[in-house]
């Protein structure tokens, strides 16, 4: 009977190119990168463009290949890496800018001259590895842990409904909560993390797909916590997210794990809520009132 060949993890693949034990590294000296194809859940293919690599939808251009090697002076558990472009003499690096951004660049360097004197080249490592189903992997900058290389672009977008079974409708500028008619098309959530607060506690920022306006927790003249969507694209706030804490929320399953709750981080305690009633606005509610704050949620894309 044919036996199926075993498709490699990322972690399996590094593990290969770093050689995993002290006798075959201490025997075995790589010279040549391994190259990888890459491409994102959204399948869009690396292509280098003006010394600039960009992520696009495969076309008839050959998508550009990555090359890989082993920084051997850090903890090989993580595996780090470095990457750099197959035939050129440039590696990506992460760097702060002037106003405090991390950014990814392409730095004029050889890959085999990092491989052989890694001991100073941490901003041009990565640590990788296999996540999920482990079809997939990530690269943290292993200069700016908090910071990931390939960074996602794109929000991951939402549909959302309290356990009411009413779905989220933009109206007037406005989010409500309705139960589903035939006609209208209910609106769909994007979804991006804040990468400066607490990780664990997944905070994210969530906005109207297609829409320049995220949702924002204010107090008002009288000291009530509303909700509000205000004018700021969720990509701004993705790459510059250190003063966002009024447009993040703590999100995290509740029960069996088919709902889930969206805590203020700038008000603590009070949540995502729903009223009772249909066709009324989201709100900010505490646990325990007579509005909804459990969801239920369908990833889109």
């Amino acid at each position: 009977m044919a036996s199926h060949s075993h498709k490699k993890t990322w972690d399996e693949e590094i593990a290969d190119v770093i050689h995993d034990t002290e006798a075959e590294r201490s025997r075995v000296k790589e010279t040549d990168p391994r190259l990888f194809k890459l491409w994102d859940i959204n399948q869009k293919y690396l292509f280098l463009v003006k010394n600039m690599l960009v992520a696009d939808v495969k076309t008839n251009s050959p998508e550009q290949l990555m090359a890989v090697l082993p920084n051997t002076s850090l903890d090989i558990t993580q595996k780090p890496i470095f990457m750099g472009l197959e035939n050129k003499n440039s590696c990506l690096s992460c760097v702060k800018s002037g106003n405090g951004q991390y950014q990814l660049e392409l730095k004029e360097k050889a890959i085999k001259d990092l491989y052989s004197d890694p001991k100073n080249a941490k901003a041009f490592t990565f640590y990788s590895k296999s996540d999920g189903n482990a079809d997939t992997c990530s690269f943290e900058s292993a200069e700016f842990p908090e910071a990931t290389a390939l960074k996602e672009h794109d929000p991951r977008l939402f549909k959302l409904w309290d356990i009411d079974e009413k779905y989220l409708f933009l109206v007037n500028n406005v989010l409500v909560a309705d139960v589903k008619s035939s006609n209208s098309p209910e609106q769909l959530m994007a979804v991006l993390p804040n990468t400066s607060l607490d990780k664990p506690r997944q905070p994210i920022f969530m906005g109207p797909e297609n829409k320049n306006s995220c949702l924002s927790c204010v107090k008002s003249g009288n000291g009530q916590y509303q909700l509000e969507l205000k004018e700021k694209a969720i990509k701004d706030l993705y790459w510059d997210p250190k003063n966002a804490k009024a447009f993040t929320f703590y999100s995290k399953s509740d029960g069996n794990g088919d709902t889930c709750s969206f805590e203020s981080a700038e008000f603590p305690g009070w949540f995502l809520s729903t009223s009772s009633e249909a066709k009324k606005p989201l709100g900010l509610s505490q646990k325990g009132g007579p509005q909804n704050v459990l969801f239920y949620f369908e990833r889109k894309l």
